[in-house]
């Protein structure tokens, strides 16, 4: 998700609440961009999770948000292996006029035990690849937008992308 965040400083006047110190390491030194950051518990890669970070999403209403997941499940579900992160990932969502999921192919052969959301609760599926048609159907039958990108070209833009309709 980093690259794709990247591309975000091309940006003016944007206010970032992240709870990810790889976004605030992307994002600093922008001098266009305001960046808030969740307090909380920080592992290993970078997320801060926890209930202060909970609370401190929620006292937003953001336009956009993107949300990363490590699992995709056939029926639909976006998974994670960590509890805390789950919440706070649901506090996002909640939280959010649009939920955008960024997530490459291989989540779609992972499995983890929590569920995050559903299909139902996105508006638009970022991902590398084409996804398998079980998943565009879901994603058609919700009003989901799908969009692959370029996965040979690092960052994303609308030219590198195409929209997925049923197959």
């Amino acid at each position: 998700m980093d690259e794709r965040i990247h591309n975000l400083t091309d940006h003016n006047d944007l206010l970032v609440a992240t709870n990810n110190i790889n976004v605030v390491n992307t994002l600093i030194g922008c001098e266009k961009i305001k960046i808030l950051v969740a307090t909380g518990t920080v592992r290993d890669d970078g997320a801060i999770t926890g209930e202060t970070a909970v609370q401190f999403v929620s006292q937003f209403m953001i336009d956009y948000a993107l949300i990363g997941v490590s699992a995709i499940d056939a029926n639909g579900s976006l998974l994670d292996f960590d509890a805390h992160e789950v919440q706070v990932a649901q506090a996002i969502i909640r939280n959010s006029r649009k939920v955008i999921v960024v997530a490459d192919a291989v989540k779609f052969q992972r499995r983890a035990p929590i569920r995050i959301a559903t299909i139902n609760d996105l508006n638009c599926f970022v991902t590398d690849i084409k996804p398998p048609a079980t998943f565009i159907k879901r994603c058609n039958e919700a009003e989901v937008e799908v969009i692959v990108t370029d996965h040979k070209k690092q960052g994303f833009t609308k030219k590198d992308s195409q929209k997925i309709k049923n197959n």
